[in-house]
């Protein structure tokens, strides 16, 4: 395995590792799993298959993931920090629009620095096909 593929994959490493230990400290106190949850893991198996056998489907597949565990469609942890975004109008009516999960920000942002050069790569492509 490359050094340059080992840099790529350390965001999914480190969820690995946390998805984990909140799996096995889940099952020790017998904390009920939720499907968000049950999917998290789901899909950090998926990743996992995908870097080891297919690496270019990792990325893309990867990125969904931590765009979908950001905007908390996708929980990794059983304790989620989330920033909340809200929006009143007129003093009677709240709307939550939109929960932040910190941990899967973070992880995003460290995954988009590590691949910035293919991003932007993979971006010029898709705009040079739809100028043909």
């Amino acid at each position: 395995m490359s050094r340059k593929k080992t840099i790529q994959g350390l965001p999914l490493f480190l969820l690995t590792i946390i998805a984990l230990y909140s799996l096995i400290s889940g099952i020790i106190i017998e904390k009920p799993f939720t499907w968000y949850l049950y999917s998290g893991i789901i899909s950090i198996a998926i990743s996992l298959i995908f870097y080891f056998l297919k690496y270019r489907w990792f990325n893309y597949f990867f990125i969904i993931v931590l765009f979908l565990g950001s905007i908390n469609v996708l929980h990794f942890t059983f304790n989620e920090v989330t920033i909340t975004f809200s929006l009143s109008l007129f003093n009677f009516i709240n709307l939550n629009t939109l929960e932040i999960q910190l941990l899967s920000l973070v992880l995003l942002l460290i995954f988009v620095t590590i691949n910035i050069k293919r991003i932007i790569s993979i971006v010029k492509g898709f705009l040079l096909s739809l100028d043909d």
